[in-house]
């Protein structure tokens, strides 16, 4: 490598702090804008600024997204049992078997 070429940069510098809609529907896999909006509204994730311009879209705190996408419940998470009690467990005791 020669003195003239700069020295080659981690994937992480070159990027942007923050990013677009569209950007954001890539990186979580949503079906539209419209469900990324919504999405990021659930996970309390609010816009941080906008691009420059008559049509410049909504900023994202990219650290901010890729923090709530990591907290989010798993696969098969059942929410909806959240404030319910845990059933009470049959009791094994002898008075309860006559």
């Amino acid at each position: 490598m020669s003195d003239t070429e700069p020295a080659a940069e981690p994937a992480e510098s070159r990027e942007s702090k923050t990013m677009t809609l569209a950007e954001v529907v890539a990186y979580i896999g949503a079906a539209s804008e419209g469900s990324a909006r919504k999405t990021l509204s659930r996970w309390g994730v609010t816009a941080v600024g906008r691009e420059p311009g008559r049509g410049g879209a909504s900023l994202y705190d990219r650290e901010e997204i890729r923090a709530a996408k990591a907290a989010r419940p798993g696969r098969g998470h059942r929410s909806d049992l959240r404030d319910k009690e845990t059933p009470a467990t049959p009791s094994t005791s002898p008075q309860s078997e006559a």
